[in-house]
């Protein structure tokens, strides 16, 4: 008997007749770190919902270490990481928001502390204790939830989404504190959009329409056919490598870093050639062109004078070109939301000047459609750009406000929505009704509808499918080569897909580390962005080349850098 027993669990959202979960089955033993993977809708989020009792099934039973669990009120021994943090916080300062659990349940005051002090360490956050979540960035919130969930320490913990908004060395934290929990006997559910974090878990179980579609251990999964037929994933990086490598008869284990792989390709090149070799590629060509917009030695703090306060940006200069696609990357508390606020005047420098063309932002304001015709912002959280009884009514909301006549708002809406990939069919559902990843396309569409001279779009992948996340990248480069219109991203990590990108910059420190082309900033002498924040074909390459191998500066594109080390480890280079 599994120490988790889900049997024939349905649920349909009331008043919507949309059906989340139907007749799911699966179960899960002590001690198993299970992802649990699938498209936007598929039911994921509502099933961390019933599990932990915040909702309500239809029918069927959940069944925990063999006792069936009654139909209404929440599982105090299973504990829930929601995928917005805000959704969690609920104190002023954050070690009574983590406290905040214990204090219900009557905790001595001496045994709080205890538990507290231990799982901000655990989680490296002990230096954010008495900051103010409000001030904190969305990876600081994220890590403060966390916290308030482990503290209570549940015997079955369910993760949505729990690194959406974190860097690289928050990411590793976590995942490193949920492989230990694993050990000590803690079932952990993770659900993810990540195919590397579930490429490392013990079972991925597949969610389609509501069901368990597949299921197995991550080399089978994502050895099926069907993964990327149907449901648009396919394995990360190194997964892919390694079963292609596999196939051609290679021995390699799993699961791998990016270094040990790296090494094992080059060890056996050179058992093969007897020394290293080397593979060149073409110098990356530079874009140059017109400003749009202009970030010019811009300060920042959110007040010393204010508890949990601090210093921002100490002097950004960064620009982005007309018609180009341009990326700030940076650690979680780097300032990366701060400045992306500052490109439509909701935050205001304290020192420095912002410009839109060749003119600052405060004279914009004056002329017809203003800033915010000129400047479509996305927040990091999409559900606050979302108020509307309707999708459509949503993403006219804009247009209507800037004056669009009425005739022109039903084309913009639809044709927004066909650039996100939101199929019509949603556009008359209530926005509640959406998963995270569809109401993160519904308010870009809603920016979209708008037209803007400048998309400024902050974390706008989080929470999006693996397939979603490769063709948002891809819509958003053709957008920019169709209309023009100047992009401005923001992400707490390099992605995959950074060849679509002109332009990129290195936020730490309060200021621009580093800033050119992709290929110098990533690859050049003077890169500055940890090699953590580099995506996996990249670090593989970093690792080469200090055993001698050197691959082209300008294999930025993982397909072609995955066809290169192929080659290379099959002896074909």
């Amino acid at each position: 008997m599994a120490f988790l027993e889900i049997h024939d669990l349905t649920y349909t959202y009331p008043n919507t007749g949309v059906r989340a979960l139907d007749r799911l089955n699966l179960d899960a033993d002590r001690g198993e770190l299970i992802a649990v993977i699938g498209p936007n809708a598929a039911g994921k989020s509502t099933f961390a919902l019933l599990l932990k009792g915040l909702i309500q099934a239809d029918s069927g039973k959940i069944r925990i270490n063999g006792k069936e669990q009654v139909t209404s009120g929440t599982n105090p021994g299973v504990g829930i990481l929601f995928s917005n943090p805000e959704n969690q916080l609920v104190t002023s300062i954050v070690e009574e928001d983590v406290a905040f659990g214990l204090e219900v349940l009557g905790e001595p005051s001496e045994v709080i502390a205890k538990k507290v002090g231990t799982v901000l360490e655990r989680l490296k956050i002990i230096h954010l204790r008495k900051r103010m979540p409000h001030l904190m960035s969305g990876g600081e919130q994220q890590m403060t939830a966390l916290a308030g969930v482990l503290v209570l320490d549940p015997d079955i913990l369910i993760l949505d989404e729990p690194t959406t908004y974190l860097d690289p060395y928050a990411r590793v934290s976590v995942l490193a504190s949920m492989r230990k929990l694993a050990d000590q006997g803690k079932t952990i559910i993770l659900i993810t959009h990540d195919m590397k974090e579930a490429a490392n878990a013990d079972r991925i179980i597949l969610f389609d329409n509501g069901r368990a579609a597949g299921q197995g251990t991550p080399e089978e999964v994502f050895s099926m056919p069907e993964l990327g037929e149907r449901y648009c994933i396919s394995p990360p990086f190194l997964m892919s490598l390694v079963l292609e490598m596999r196939s051609a008869g290679l021995k390699v284990g799993w699961p791998c870093a990016p270094g040990s792989l790296a090494r094992t390709i080059v060890n056996g090149m050179n058992d093969r050639n007897g020394s290293s070799s080397k593979v060149t590629g073409r110098p990356a060509t530079i874009h140059s062109g017109e400003p749009a917009l202009t970030f010019d030695g811009v300060c920042f703090s959110y007040g010393q004078d204010v508890p949990g306060g601090r210093a921002v940006l100490n002097g950004v200069s960064f620009a982005v070109e007309k018609g180009t696609v341009a990326l700030v990357c940076g650690a979680n508390g780097s300032g990366k939301s701060t400045l992306l606020q500052m490109s439509n005047g909701l935050v205001v420098p304290d020192d420095g000047k912002v410009l839109l063309g060749d003119r600052q932002l405060k004279s914009w304001k004056k002329k017809r459609g203003g800033v915010t015709g000129r400047v479509g912002l996305l927040f990091q959280n999409p559900e606050r750009q979302l108020f509307s009884a309707s999708v459509a009514d949503d993403i006219a909301f804009g247009p209507r406000n800037l004056g669009v006549s009425a005739s022109k708002i039903e084309g913009r809406v639809l044709k927004a929505a066909k650039w996100v990939g939101l199929p019509e069919t949603l556009l008359s559902r209530p926005v509640y009704t959406l998963s995270g990843g569809q109401m993160r396309r519904a308010a870009v569409a809603g920016v979209l509808a708008m037209e803007p001279e400048i998309l400024v779009l902050d974390e706008p992948t989080d929470g999006l499918d693996p397939g979603g996340v490769t063709e948002f990248i891809a819509s958003t480069r053709r957008y920019c080569d169709e209309t023009g219109t100047a992009v401005l991203i923001a992400t707490h990590a390099v992605p995959e897909q950074i060849v679509c990108f002109d332009h990129l910059g290195h936020l730490a420190g309060g200021m621009i580390q580093s800033s050119g082309p992709p290929s110098g900033v990533l690859t050049g002498p003077e890169r500055t962005l940890p090699t953590q924040f580099l995506p996996d074909h990249l670090i593989m390459r970093e690792e080469m080349l200090e055993m001698g191998v050197a691959l082209p500066d300008t294999i930025l594109d993982p397909v072609v850098a995955r066809e290169k080390l192929l080659a290379l480890a099959k002896g074909e280079m």
